[in-house]
């Protein structure tokens, strides 16, 4: 297999991004946790503002900070875990294994929706109880709430991986497989796909080589059972390991141990490979165009729907809903362009 070695995850972990990187940690490790209460906390919060008899302007304020605060530690936490992920597994030393790190971003996300579904509730929930009745605002909760939920359930499963000295086992949205070692194809190309030498930052997958697809195993709904995907984890590290393993087996029974993580880490500190391409100057243009018509669309569809239909109807809700949507398009799409123009500018 080619000799290439995944290049460093940029400098060492300063005192600052340290911080942040162990406090997103501790939410993905505890994110079924949070987001439990999180959303126990939201359904308590509307059902007390309902009964109220006036209007719950402080609730709806609390809610409104809450998806701030939300939105702002997910875009931080966001940029950390994808410009400062250490270059190393977890290591599972009670299940012989190494795991790839879980993503933490989704977890404030999933609570940003939330705080906005159950702002969305409170207003519409309070009118109703009070005698104006629209039922299409149950119609519009239904739809919103089902898809925010059905993404609160992909982000607590989570995408990872884990190597053991049996092979690979790799979490999927909606099932999990199984990859012997003796399933994989001893040499050949990377395990990456094919259009490009090497998996992009953003992309958290490979594309494994199998020579025996037969002993592939797999449950729940898995259209490729060769395609493995993890997060946060530097892909070209993941890939670097899965081809150690498949082409050494004798290294494979120090799979879950600390010396058997350090051997891999100092066998696979060579040079570095060669960066990907910066972005376009049309892709960074793009974006920054994407950013200000998304956010000008937002405001629009805001705007509107409070000169006609007003706030307090269906067709107000899901317009609010559409305009932070939109909102919060605008903002990844000026991140990107931001991120893309820093790209460009750095020495090559």
């Amino acid at each position: 297999m080619p000799t290439d070695r995944p290049r460093p995850a940029g400098p060492p972990l300063t005192y600052p991004f340290a911080v942040i990187w162990s406090f997103a940690a501790a939410v993905a490790r505890y994110r079924r946790r949070i987001l439990i209460a999180a959303l126990v906390i939201s359904a308590l919060a509307v059902t007390d503002a309902v009964r109220r008899p006036n209007e719950p302007v402080e609730s709806l304020a609390a809610l409104g900070a809450v998806a701030a605060l939300a939105l702002v530690a997910g875009a931080v936490v966001g940029a950390v875990e994808r410009w400062r992920a250490p270059v190393r597994f977890e290591i599972d030393s009670a299940g012989g294994a190494f795991r790839t790190a879980r993503a933490a971003a989704g977890v404030f996300l999933v609570i940003f929706l939330l705080a906005a579904l159950a702002f969305f509730a409170e207003v519409g929930g309070w009118s109703w109880a009070h005698g104006d009745r629209d039922g299409g605002w149950v119609v519009v909760m239904a739809v919103i709430g089902v898809p925010v939920l059905l993404f609160a359930t992909l982000v607590t499963r989570g995408l990872g991986i884990a190597l053991t000295p049996e092979g690979v086992r790799a979490d999927r949205e909606t099932g999990r497989v199984f990859i012997p070692w003796s399933a994989l194809a001893p040499a050949g190309d990377p395990p990456v796909p094919a259009d490009q030498p090497r998996p992009a930052p953003a992309e958290y997958r490979l594309d494994l080589v199998l020579a025996d697809p037969g002993r592939v195993t797999r449950r729940g709904l898995v259209r490729r059972p060769d395609r493995i995907a993890f997060e946060v984890t530097p892909p070209a590290f993941v890939a670097a390991a899965v081809r150690h393993y498949a082409d050494h087996p004798a290294e494979r029974a120090t799979i879950g141990t600390e010396a058997g993580h350090r051997r891999l880490l100092a066998l696979l500190d060579g040079p570095a490979v060669p960066a990907e391409p910066p972005p376009t100057r049309r892709r960074v243009g793009a974006l920054a165009a994407g950013a200000v018509l998304t956010f000008v669309a937002a405001v629009t569809v805001e705007t509107a729907a409070d000169l006609t239909v007003g706030r307090h109807s269906a067709l107000g809700y899901a317009a609010e809903f559409g305009g932070q949507l939109l909102g919060l398009g605008s903002l990844s799409c000026l991140v990107g362009a931001v991120r893309g123009l820093r790209a460009r500018r750095m020495p090559r």
